[in-house]
């Protein structure tokens, strides 16, 4: 993946969510029109989204989620300390 490819990702979010004023749209879909492998991320993001969005709010079994922030804690303590 080249700095282009870096730079497009970049401000993919603000272009999927209609953000980004109309020269960076116009580059991103240059580069996307040229670019297979980006064409690919921005595709699959944009569905991920959509499907995201037209879901609702789901809420994950109550372990599963206890688990998952036991794993971020520590993961986060590792790296940054404990927290007071």
């Amino acid at each position: 993946m080249g700095k282009q490819c870096r730079d497009i990702l970049g401000g993919l979010n603000e272009y999927l969510d209609d953000e980004a004023g109309r020269t960076v749209c116009a580059k991103i879909e240059r580069h996307l029109s040229n670019c297979p492998a980006c064409r690919v991320v921005v595709d699959t993001t944009r569905r991920t989204v959509r499907f995201y969005r037209e879901s609702g709010v789901l809420r994950m079994p109550e372990m599963f989620e206890l688990s998952l922030h036991a794993v971020l804690r520590q993961n986060w303590e590792k790296r940054f300390g404990a927290c007071k």
